[in-house]
């Protein structure tokens, strides 16, 4: 599994030929398309892909996603991948993710907390990212993308990655 950052809120996540676009800022070609962060984008009605905008139930080509109250939940190649928005609270729902992708605020590190995902991967486009680590407890590593595979995660040791566009 891939996973970049884009800018302004647009991550894209990549298994082989499959790929999740979040918050796209262009036309972009994906096998899913969710909006997190907002209802809808300026180029969603020429989007190439299954457009989620609204919580429910979906699933595109064995890729399940779950979307409730500004989280959503990616299950693909055995992995689940947990998409929070600004603000996101757990509800209970959300139990061992695999990966947790949120902006870097006080809400996140209360998340990763809880959660305690085996990767924790914020943005760096908040410019208090030293102070989110600090209430984190934690140390990260600035990469231009995150590249994994189930076998690379550790759910006792949660690492922070801190990606750029």
């Amino acid at each position: 599994m891939v996973i970049t950052y884009h800018g302004a809120g647009h991550f894209k996540i990549q298994s082989g030929d499959f790929t999740v676009a979040v918050d796209p800022t262009r036309r972009i070609k994906a096998d899913i398309i969710i909006r997190l962060n907002s209802e809808k984008g300026e180029k969603d009605d020429e989007a190439e892909g299954f457009l989620i905008s609204h919580p429910g139930e979906y699933e595109v080509k064995e890729t399940r996603v779950s979307g409730r109250a500004n989280i959503y939940i990616i299950e693909m190649e055995d992995m689940r991948v947990v998409l929070a928005g600004q603000h996101a609270e757990n509800t209970g729902e959300i139990s061992s993710p695999d990966v947790l992708i949120a902006p870097a605020d006080s809400k996140t590190a209360e998340l990763g907390r809880q959660l305690k995902p085996s990767i924790l991967a914020v943005s760096a486009e908040n410019k208090d990212i030293k102070s989110f680590l600090k209430e984190l407890g934690r140390e990260a590593e600035t990469l231009d993308k995150l590249t994994f595979k189930k076998k690379d995660l550790t759910p006792e040791a949660m690492k922070a990655v801190v990606l750029k566009a």
